[in-house]
């Protein structure tokens, strides 16, 4: 996501279930244009953009939390190509972090390495990205809720026995220790 009608050059990378697609509509309002989808990384236009000293941003999330997002998501959804039972979390989990979907190979915040600004989920996610568009000299955006899913208002922690805790920490250990998260986050 990058605006060249902007007066600072502003890149947005966007993580699935990380309110990339609320960021890309708001976004959008503003002038902006995609480039790519989820994890949609151009590196030139990543180093265009902090050369002219414009900011690149992305959000990180608890990796729990994000995995209870994803299978909450996907489970309301009437067919599933890649999961068409909609089995149980307990079942899901293990098996989406051994097979994996193109996503997670990645890892949850590809790109996140070029950014020289991280806006965190857990706290507002608006204030956060306005304080971006402010600081490239943009105008603010209020963020739109999409991708609502019925567990928005339910905490992660419930869906996990410690098994399977353990088993995200260890798919996902790096950036669940270079962002600072644990399990009891949120």
């Amino acid at each position: 996501m990058i605006g060249d009608t902007w007066s600072k050059p502003f890149g947005f990378i966007g993580h699935p279930k990380m309110a990339s697609q609320s960021v890309r509509k708001a976004l959008l309002s503003t002038g902006g244009h995609s480039i790519g989808g989820h994890h949609g990384l151009d590196k030139g236009e990543v180093t265009r953009i902090r050369s002219a000293n414009g900011i690149v941003a992305c959000v990180v999330r608890n990796p729990w939390d994000v995995m209870v997002s994803w299978w909450s998501y996907n489970s309301m959804k009437p067919y599933n190509p890649t999961y068409p039972d909609h089995p149980p979390f307990a079942e899901w989990l293990p098996r989406i972090l051994l097979e994996g979907n193109g996503w997670i190979e990645k890892g949850l915040y590809y790109g996140a390495g070029y950014c020289n600004r991280i806006i965190r989920f857990e706290h507002p996610i608006e204030r956060q990205l306005n304080g971006c568009l402010t600081d490239c000299g943009l105008p603010t955006v209020e963020l739109p809720h999409l991708g609502e899913s019925p567990r928005d208002t339910i905490t992660y922690q419930p869906f996990y026995t410690t098994d399977l805790a353990i088993q995200v920490y260890c798919r996902f250990a790096d950036e669940i220790d270079q962002w600072g998260y644990t399990f009891e986050d949120l």
